[in-house]
């Protein structure tokens, strides 16, 4: 079997740079190759990314358009022009896995390849067009529960839920048994709850809180700025941006606990950094939101909360000292490994039942 992914348009695929998408088709297409029943995989991401040449000409990768730094500009101009380069290649696939934003392979299923299965895995909240796209029996994918509910109300349409997967090889427990702080990790932006984090630093000033992300390609540089300012104010706050994934993977290891504030009518349809934090053994607490119930098992791998309020108490009471790091670990190494999220894809794509 040979299957084709469609990355972004936005990003290139490199597990060493910010993606989250990008993230999700490198760790499938690494996966996919490891499988006999796979013959070749192919994969169109933006140029510059990377992919490891020592799978004997099994992965083949097709450079598409630049990526880009900034948000403000056409989405679907560039993935027109990335379609217009991968497209001649969609023949010398069986399958096609699709995750861009806009669905342009549903132009080839209609024009030249109709037999081929294609599937299209929704990134966002809900997708960037409105009805279905007029094929037969698209075959849509969730990241979560609560995502493939929004989406089938909108598109009237089945979709099946395959929860994402990291590398847990890469993001697991370190050596050091102190753990010294509360971690932000995630884009600065108001609707992942940054300013509110500061709020929780402000009520536990004998506490530490470190705050991690992409601050660059983001839509509000504004309310960058106005975190770092306000985070200035307060002695026990370090604010750290956009970080390597190396110092991401050392903040991970060494916090009391993550903390996810992921603000309505914004949903979190699936949190990697949760994962992640989890694989490193740190627990997290969250607002109750999202695909983020599907991730943490309350009071076994952190704390599911419905308010600021719950969240400060649970620091103020140092509640995260009851999870057992162990148990975090392999709760994701069961659940949302890259190998379990590769055969549940493997599964769907041969129209097998997903577990």
């Amino acid at each position: 079997m040979k299957i084709f992914l469609v990355s972004s348009a936005e990003k290139e695929c490199d597990p060493n740079v910010y993606g989250g998408l990008e993230l999700i088709v490198w760790l499938l297409a690494t996966s996919f190759v490891q499988y006999k029943s796979v013959e070749k995989v192919g994969v169109a991401a933006c140029k510059g990314s990377y992919f490891p040449s020592s799978y004997g000409g099994k992965l083949k990768y097709i450079p598409t358009v630049e990526p880009n730094e900034d948000v403000y500009h056409s989405w679907i101009e560039r993935e027109e022009q990335a379609y217009s380069i991968y497209e001649p290649y969609l023949d010398d696939y069986d399958l096609i896995c699709d995750h861009s934003w806009f669905f342009f392979p549903a132009i080839y299923k209609l024009t030249r390849g109709k037999r081929k299965k294609i599937c299209h895995t929704f990134h966002g909240m809900t997708p960037g067009w409105h009805t279905n796209p007029p094929i037969e029996n698209p075959n849509y994918i969730a990241a979560s529960r609560i995502q493939a509910m929004m989406i089938e109300n909108q598109l009237q349409k089945p979709v099946t839920v395959i929860h994402h997967g990291i590398d847990t090889d890469l993001y697991k427990p370190g050596n050091n048994s102190e753990r010294g702080y509360y971690l932000f990790l995630n884009r600065i932006m108001r609707e992942k709850g940054t300013y509110l984090f500061l709020k929780l630093a402000k009520n536990n000033p004998s506490e530490k809180f470190i705050i991690a992300g992409e601050d660059v390609f983001v839509g509000d540089k504004d309310f960058v700025n106005f975190i770092k300012k306000e985070s200035e104010k307060l002695p026990n706050v370090e604010y750290r941006g956009r970080v390597s994934i190396e110092e991401k993977i050392e903040l991970l290891r060494n916090a009391k606990a993550l903390l996810s504030l992921p603000i309505y009518p914004y949903i979190e349809i699936f949190g990697l950094f949760c994962s992640e934090a989890m694989a490193c053994g740190t627990p997290v607490i969250s607002i109750r939101n999202g695909g983020l119930i599907d991730q943490i098992v309350h009071r076994r791998t952190g704390f599911l909360v419905d308010s600021l309020k719950e969240m400060d108490r649970c620091i103020k009471k140092d509640i995260v000292t009851k999870i057992d790091p162990a148990v975090c670990r392999e709760h994701v190494k069961r659940y949302f490994s890259k190998e379990r999220m590769a055969q549940n894809y493997l599964k769907f794509l041969y129209a097998k039942r997903v577990d």
